[in-house]
C-alpha cells in the first residue's frame, strides 16, 4: 500500500487569516497562533508580521528576507571554510579523482543540508510534505540554473561534453521518475527505493567511466619513456 504524500497533514489548516472573517490584527494574531503552530524551528515566523509587527507587515517581510540572506551567507561560509577543504583532503588521501569526489563526497556534503531542511519542513507545519517536495524540486532547479549559470560566467574552465550529457540524462530520468511518483499523490516503498537505485546507477556509471578512462600504470610508464 502506498503512503499519501500529504499523510502528515493533521489538525486545522493554516490559511491566510484574512480569509476567515478576521477583522483586526488581534484576531489575525490569534488565528496564526491557533491554526499555524510549528512543530519545529526557533520560533513561529508567521507571528512576526501578524503579532509582533502587525502595523508594518512589509517591514516584517524585509526582516525575514534579511534572515534568509544571512542563512545563505552563513551556509556558504561554512561550506567554503569547513566542508570543501575537508572533502579535498579526504579526496587527496584516498587518491580519489575530482570527478568521483564531486559526485560522492561533495554531493553528499551538499545534500546533507537538503536532507535536514526537508525533514524540518515535513515536521514543522501541517503542509510539510508539499513543502518538502517543492524544496527538493526547487533546489535542483536553483542549482541547475542559477548556480550553473553563475559558475559558467565567473570561470573559464570548459565543460566536458560527455560528462555534461551524462549528468543531464540522469537528471532527466530523475525528473521523469518524480512525475511518475507524484501522478497519484501516493508513494510506495518500491517507488522510494527507485530514487536510491537511480543514484546508485549514476554513481556506478561515473565510477566505471572514471576507471575506464584512467591510464594504467603500464600505459603511463610507457608514455613517460
Amino acid at each position: 500500500a502506498g503512503k499519501p504524500l500529504g499523510s502528515n497533514v493533521q489538525g486545522p489548516r493554516c490559511d491566510s487569516p484574512w480569509d476567515h472573517e478576521t477583522r483586526t490584527s488581534e484576531s489575525a494574531c490569534r488565528y496564526v497562533q491557533r491554526q499555524c503552530r510549528q512543530r519545529g524551528g526557533l520560533f513561529n515566523y508567521l507571528t512576526l508580521p501578524y503579532c509582533s509587527l502587525p502595523a508594518i507587515p512589509y517591514f516584517a517581510v524585509v526582516i525575514l528576507l534579511a534572515w534568509v540572506a544571512f542563512l545563505f551567507i552563513w551556509m556558504a561560509h561554512a561550506a567554503a571554510s569547513v566542508l570543501c577543504p575537508a572533502l579535498l583532503i579526504i579526496a587527496d588521501l584516498t587518491k580519489m579523482g575530482e570527478e568521483v569526489a564531486g559526485v560522492t563526497l561533495l554531493a553528499l556534503g551538499n545534500g546533507a543540508g537538503d536532507v535536514a531542511s526537508v525533514i524540518a519542513a515535513t515536521v514543522a507545519s501541517n503542509q510539510g510534505s508539499q513543502m518538502a517536495v517543492g524544496e527538493v524540486l526547487g533546489s535542483s532547479l536553483f542549482v541547475s540554473c542559477a548556480i550553473l549559470g553563475l559558475v559558467t560566467l565567473s570561470t573559464s574552465v570548459p565543460a566536458v561534453t560527455h560528462d555534461l550529457i551524462r549528468d543531464l540524462c540522469f537528471l532527466l530520468a530523475a525528473v521523469l521518475w518524480v512525475l511518475w511518483v507524484l501522478h497519484d499523490s501516493y508513494i510506495t516503498m518500491w517507488e522510494a527505493l527507485g530514487f536510491v537505485l537511480l543514484y546508485l546507477a549514476y554513481l556506478a556509471f561515473v565510477l566505471n567511466s572514471h576507471f575506464a578512462l584512467r591510464p594504467t600504470g603500464k600505459g603511463a610508464a610507457g608514455g613517460g619513456g
